[in-house]
């Protein structure tokens, strides 16, 4: 995903840890080169929960926002991280977008910008019916990341 002014970011999974963690690389000049290390973005212990299906977004004053499926409390949750801007960008905490909630897994984010802020949609599977029964609807959540 270009950032819009030269940069760009890569997402992905990687289970060199033991288990799937999320890591990002990223690049000045558009993907010619890339930084040397690439960044672990999920905060859990590394290699103790499987984070997958990280996506990527970017708003139009240049934030870069990584939302990820993760299963670090024993159910699919979702969570997301947001990068600043100005000089010297940072990644801002963790967001417990959609939390482990029992049976009803959160899964598979997607995730766009608004003016009203990240619009986050995700797939939850309902474990709740009957063993062998996964209900599937799709839920969704607006937030306002400073």
């Amino acid at each position: 995903m270009s950032d819009g002014s030269g940069g760009a970011f890569v997402v992905w999974q990687d289970a060199r840890n033991g288990r799937e963690d999320i890591f990002l690389a990223r690049s000045t000049d558009g993907g010619r080169t890339w930084v040397p290390q690439d960044q672990r973005i999920d905060t859990d212990d590394p290699g103790t929960g499987i984070s997958r299906f990280p996506k990527l977004a970017k708003s139009p004053d240049g934030r870069v926002a990584i939302a990820w499926e993760d299963d670090r409390a024993g159910y699919e949750s979702v969570f997301m991280r947001v990068r600043s801007t100005g000089a010297k960008p940072e990644w801002g905490p963790e967001i417990a977008v959609a939390p482990a909630s029992g049976k009803l897994a959160a899964r598979v984010p997607e995730l766009t910008w608004a003016p009203d802020g990240v619009h986050v949609t995700w797939q939850v599977w309902d474990n709740t019916l009957a063993p062998s029964r996964i209900d599937k609807h799709v839920a969704s959540r607006t937030l306002r990341p400073n």
